[in-house]
């Protein structure tokens, strides 16, 4: 093996063990995170919407009606549907 070919592998094994700190130290996103652009209106961060919270934040309780397809009370991720022509972030 040559030196440049040393000096590659030895990147690789640092750059390798750091994704790995990285990896360890790194947070789960928050639960109201799966809410989109509605995540925001998730104030006790529990991941879906009460009504209480949706009233708070100034919205229409009969849009939240319109929108809870399961009828729990609760605006749940599944029930969040990207707007049209929204992009959607990977």
């Amino acid at each position: 093996m040559d030196r440049p070919q040393m000096a590659g592998i030895g990147f690789a094994i640092v750059s390798a063990a750091l994704g790995v700190i990285g990896l360890l130290h790194s947070k789960p996103l928050p639960l109201s995170a799966r809410l989109g652009e509605l995540a925001s209106v998730d104030a006790n961060n529990d991941g879906r919407i009460s009504r209480s919270e949706w009233s708070a934040a100034g919205r229409d309780a009969a849009a939240l009606d319109l929108r809870d397809s399961n009828h729990n009370g609760f605006l749940e991720p599944a029930e969040v549907k990207p707007r049209r022509g929204a992009r959607v972030r990977h």
